[in-house]
This record gives structure tokens, sequence and C-alpha cells, in this order.
């Protein structure tokens, strides 16, 4: 394989980096199902992904886990999980981040919900 041939190959995997939005952009977004996402790939080519196929990938993905950084949560988590009997860390951070969520993003939660209804 030459070099040429490497890099055509390899120019068959450049993704595609979103931009980074704002929480009030989000939230704009969220309330307007018709709004897309304009994005540039490396080679400066537009492309204009909808909301609708956003929000069917990320449904389709969301069997996997989440890590997040927080030393106050985690030691808060342990307190409890130290205290109660039976306490689940995982199943109140659950509890705890879905809730904080579906508040700040009260229509894009249930646009995610719809879709994910689809599936079922």
């Amino acid at each position: 394989m030459s070099a040429d041939d490497s890099s055509s190959y390899l120019d068959r995997f450049k993704t595609v980096q979103p931009k980074v939005q704002t929480d009030e952009q989000l939230e704009v977004v969220a309330s307007n199902k018709d709004v897309g996402s304009t994005n540039k790939d490396v080679g400066s080519e537009e492309v204009v992904i909808s909301e609708d196929s956003i929000i069917r990938e990320a449904v389709q993905n969301s069997d996997s886990k989440i890590t997040i950084w927080s030393p106050l949560t985690a030691a808060m988590l342990q307190y409890f999980r130290r205290k109660t009997p039976m306490f689940s860390m995982s199943s109140r951070g659950r509890e705890i981040i879905e809730s904080a969520l579906e508040k700040k993003y009260p229509e894009l939660s249930k646009r995610i919900k719809d879709e994910m209804q689809k599936g079922n």
C-alpha cells in the first residue's frame, strides 16, 4: 500500500466534530425539532444533522454507562451507602441525574422518552 493509498483509506474514517453548544442553545434546539445542527468536518464540508436523527442515535446508544467526576457527589453517595442498609449508589445517582435533566430540559426529555417508546 503506498502513502497515497494509506491517506485515502484513512480519509474514510474522518469524523464530524459537533459544535459545542451552551445550555441555552441546547434548550432552544430541544424545543424546536425542526432545527438542525450544523457541523464542519476536517475537509470544511458543511454537514447538517437533524435533531430527530441525533435523538434516534442517542436512544440507540443509551444502554451505555456514564462516568462523572464529582468528589462532592461521590462523598455524599458514599455517606448514604455506609449509613443506609441496602442503599444503591448507582440507583440513587440515576434517580437524581434523571430528575435534574428532566427538570432542566423537559421538552428534550419528552422527545427522548417518546423515541424510547417507539423502540419497545
